[in-house]
């Protein structure tokens, strides 16, 4: 009796331990527009990318002048690959539990050029996701970020959550909602994120790009939200930030995420909600840009300033443990 006992309990261990599963799957293109290759792993050259093809990890992705990929790392996450920029898939993992998906693990290299990232907050318990960049890995769940890798160093905008940066040396800079900076030689040791209304043109440029995308998903039925609720806050956060950044720019920006709600398949049916929420957001973002505009030095802009520090401020932190910035 002891032994049929004890070869029972064995057998509900074993089961239970072969219940988790670990799986790399692939990532999988949902657009492509102009000139895009990819060199598969083991290959010597590159080939023409596809929409709907799958791509395993190690795969190396190059974009041509005025083109651009959207692919889907794991679910709930939209990596745009933006004009003249290389990226490398350099791990992906999915663990179900029991066929339940119990975590969701997607790093990209970015050797250079620019990446926008959409992640679905409703996913952010299971998801992690980072960018690698020379400077460290920019980790997220669910928030929306860009990225630009260029000679001169790495640009980082947070446009809705907070990200993460690991630094070589493991030091950690937060890249909060509504702020953004740039690493280089020079301000690694002391870099801390700026509110994009006082940002450097760079880092408004990146936001203005990530903006761009993330209406230009919403337009094409292809963002990582699946609720009118989630998407109409995606395009609420991309235009507050736009709005922020450059007003004026931002203008045009408005409308388009105002048409993308009226005909996107989630946000058609509430798009008049869809679109007060819109015109509140930009009208609240420019609002964060008058900062910009009181001279240096100014009291009144040093107070508006600290409010809003205030305003950005993260609502929660995120767990980058997952992703190192060390291979």
């Amino acid at each position: 009796m002891k032994h049929i006992l004890a070869g029972l309990f064995a057998f509900l261990f074993l089961g239970l331990v072969a219940a988790a599963d670990t799986v790399t799957p692939d990532a999988v293109v949902l657009q492509v527009t102009g000139s895009v290759m990819v060199q598969l792993p083991g290959q010597t050259t590159a080939v023409t990318l596809a929409e709907g093809a799958h791509i395993p990890q190690g795969a190396t992705i190059i974009t041509g002048a005025n083109s651009e990929a959207s692919i889907r790392p794991i679910g709930g996450v939209v990596s745009t690959i933006k004009a003249d920029t290389t990226v490398q898939i350099e791990k992906l993992s999915v663990t179900t539990d029991n066929g339940t998906v119990s975590n969701q693990t997607a790093l990209i290299s970015l050797l250079s050029g620019n990446l926008v990232s959409t992640l679905d907050p409703s996913k952010k318990h299971i998801n992690n996701y980072g960018v690698r960049t020379p400077k460290g890995v920019a980790a997220a769940r669910g928030t929306i970020y860009g990225v630009h890798v260029d000679a001169s160093g790495s640009t980082f905008a947070t446009l809705s959550g907070t990200v993460t940066i690991t630094m070589a040396d493991n030091r950690i800079i937060t890249v909060s909602l509504g702020t953004g900076l740039i690493l280089n030689d020079t301000s690694g040791a002391t870099a801390q994120a700026t509110p994009i209304s006082a940002a450097s043109p760079e880092v408004k440029a990146a936001v203005l790009e990530a903006a761009t995308t993330v209406i230009n998903l919403v337009k094409e039925n292809l963002e990582p939200t699946t609720t009118a609720g989630a998407t109409t806050t995606l395009l609420a956060a991309v235009v507050q930030a736009a709005n922020a950044a450059d007003p004026v720019a931002a203008q045009t920006l408005t409308t388009a995420a105002i048409n993308a709600a009226q005909t996107n398949k989630t946000t058609s049916g509430t798009a008049d909600s869809s679109t007060q929420a819109i015109q509140q957001a930009a009208t609240q973002g420019a609002s964060q840009n008058t900062t910009s505009f009181a001279p240096p030095g100014d009291d009144n802009s040093q107070n508006q300033q600290g409010n809003q520090n205030q305003s950005n401020s993260p609502v929660t932190s995120i767990d980058t443990s997952v992703v190192s910035p060390s291979h």
